[in-house]
């Protein structure tokens, strides 16, 4: 038996256990966040940059930059509001094992539920210019 799943939850001691490591799962729920597998995303940027020799070591230049390239506006995470199913049978502790959506569920909450490129800047295609001088 699995000593290290029996200290932390004394519900999962019994042997039979599911995916969590508790005794009473229902099939096909899993409790443990580490255990949900989101799909994956990518984000496409790019940085073009041009300086020109003035002046002895004095060198003008300018940056361009795009983020999010391809403006990949997936939803990378949701609402994920549940409510045990009053139907539901209950398990060895009294708890409901089945749950029901609620109404947001699988919905956006916020701008930061799709892919950033920059921290602090809201999901989407963003361009960025800069210039200075190197001397």
């Amino acid at each position: 038996m699995d000593q290290s799943a029996s200290d932390e939850h004394p519900a999962c001691a019994a042997p039979k256990r599911g995916i969590s490591g508790c005794a009473d799962e229902p099939d096909g729920v899993l409790f443990h966040a580490g255990l949900r597998a989101f799909k994956g995303y990518g984000l496409v940027d790019t940085s073009i940059n041009y300086n020109i020799p003035v002046f002895g070591s004095l060198r003008p230049w300018v940056k361009f930059d795009v983020f999010n390239l391809f403006d990949n506006l997936k939803l990378v995470a949701w609402n994920r509001t549940v409510r045990p199913d009053p139907a539901s049978p209950v398990d060895s502790l009294g708890l409901r094992t089945g749950f029901l959506k609620g109404a947001a569920f699988g919905t956006a909450d916020s701008h930061s539920d799709f892919p950033t490129a920059i921290a602090g800047v809201d999901g989407g295609r963003t361009f960025r210019v800069a210039f200075g001088f190197r001397f």
